[in-house]
């Protein structure tokens, strides 16, 4: 059995330290930074800022792990979209907001098995304060292209009514999207590439809109596709 955490660059360093006063184990390729034994568990912390704890009590040497690094509450909305350069079905622009704490076990869902998103999807659901998804389909992709409407402008006027309905809930946060930057209205938002292997709640977000596109029944083919990407 195995639990992977996702760490920021800034959390690494803090991270590496733990694992580094464990009983050493050998790095075995050039991506692992620090390795150790734990409760009967192979720590390894990696430099994409991956953390996998493999054995049978790696809940126990989680829970260890999170409570030793002493992290604070963070609320974060992360976002992130699945199907922008596909050839059918829907475009899906998911956001999730949760303690980022409490989903770092989320991680770009292109890195998880699909047979494992719906269940990934579900964890994400138990864990969140609140998640917000907008659908639009290949028939109405079509239709806006068709009237003048890019797919940067297609997703950020998705990205603005989630930022939107989130902060009416009234909590305070930080607002985390995956990806370049797009011409949204919303302000005091951070765009990041690669996000959603960087950011857990970024990832939490992949993993849900992902299990949304795969349960369409939205199949249709997109007229406008050559120059969705644009």
């Amino acid at each position: 059995m195995s639990i992977t955490l996702n760490f920021s660059e800034q959390e690494k360093k803090k991270v590496s330290k733990l694992v580094e006063e464990l009983e050493p184990l050998q790095l075995t390729n050039e991506y692992m930074e620090a390795r150790g034994k734990a409760g009967g568990c192979a720590v390894t912390l990696y430099s994409s800022g991956k953390l996998l704890i493999q054995g049978g009590e790696e809940k126990r040497v989680r829970d260890r792990i999170l409570k030793e690094m002493n992290l604070g509450e963070e609320i974060v909305l992360g976002i992130d979209e699945t199907g922008r350069g596909e050839d059918h079905g829907p475009l899906v622009v998911t956001g999730v907001l949760a303690d980022k704490n409490k989903v770092r076990e989320a991680r770009d869902s292109k890195k998880i098995v699909r047979e494992k998103i719906d269940e990934k999807a579900e964890l994400v659901k138990k864990k969140a304060i609140a998640i917000k998804t907008v659908v639009v389909k290949a028939k109405e992709i079509d239709e806006r292209r068709r009237k003048g409407e890019t797919m940067n402008s297609i997703q950020a006027k998705a990205i603005d009514g989630i930022v939107e309905e989130m902060r009416g809930i009234g909590l305070k946060f930080k607002v985390k999207i995956d990806g370049g930057r797009l011409p949204v209205k919303s302000k005091n938002v951070q765009f990041i590439k690669k996000g959603d292997d960087k950011e857990p709640v970024i990832g939490a977000a992949s993993i849900v809109a992902k299990c949304e596109r795969n349960n369409s029944k939205d199949k249709e083919t997109r007229k406008s596709w050559k120059s969705a990407k644009k």
